[in-house]
């Protein structure tokens, strides 16, 4: 394995770690806001682990401090089992021709489709959930055609894209000008550009490795591999 193919499977790595990692805190945030047959079942037992680490930090049952603590030690579990799980599934034909688009489309939808499911108060930001729908179309149009080396972007464009996505995403996660109320929902908004963009970095990686990798058969182009021909005057 060459420099360019070891590179590009670590890659790979860290963006399943960090795409498990981002599924997990939106699966976690969902069942946590609004109760339902799937994602509630990950809520089992954290109640327990928040009063456990509220008592041994000395601190009211009901503090926040064990809230989170107890919320993103479940989110930390259940990534490495999806990472487990993806790691097995990653070798068959379908996960890999599936994997890569899908994988983008998820990291940059996750978040808002979670928050469009799960609705706000009439005083937190709502604007018109058409645009934010565009807005979603926009984005997944965009993870298709760069997934599939229709559309180039600079790294420097790619950073601000998500930048621009996922700070919209995270003020209206967060409440907007109520922020103050859970600023560790940032983690959330955090995760989700962060995969989006490993992820980017990996297809970008994909695509110029495939670029310089010469196809069986052909003819060498570095001049040094190129056998030298023996004199017919020796």
């Amino acid at each position: 394995m060459n420099k360019a193919s070891s590179r590009v499977a670590s890659l790979r790595h860290i963006c399943e770690i960090l795409f498990s990692l981002n599924v997990a805190l939106v699966a976690k945030l969902q069942g946590n806001q609004r109760p339902n047959r799937f994602f509630s079942t990950l809520e089992a037992g954290q109640l327990n682990l928040q009063l456990v680490i509220n008592r041994n930090l000395h601190n009211n049952p009901h503090s926040s401090v064990g809230g989170y603590l107890a919320f993103y030690a479940y989110a930390l579990l259940w990534t490495l089992v999806l990472y487990i799980m993806i790691r097995y599934f990653s070798q068959t034909r379908l996960a890999t021709a599936l994997d890569q688009p899908l994988e983008g489309i998820i990291s940059l939808v996750g978040l808002p489709v979670s928050w469009l499911y799960v609705g706000t108060a009439p005083t937190l930001p709502n604007p018109p959930h058409s645009l934010l729908i565009l807005e979603l179309i926009f984005v997944t149009v965009c993870a298709l055609l760069y997934s599939f080396s229709k559309l180039s972007l600079p790294i420097w464009g790619t950073v601000l894209m998500l930048a621009f996505h996922f700070a919209l995403w995270g003020w209206l996660l967060l409440g907007g000008p109520y922020f103050w109320f859970s600023p560790l929902r940032t983690v959330v908004a955090v995760a989700g550009f962060t995969a989006s963009l490993a992820w980017a970095v990996f297809v970008r990686a994909k695509a110029q490795t495939a670029d310089v990798t010469p196809l069986p058969g052909s003819s060498p182009t570095n001049l040094s591999q190129v056998p030298k021909v023996q004199s017919e005057h020796n």
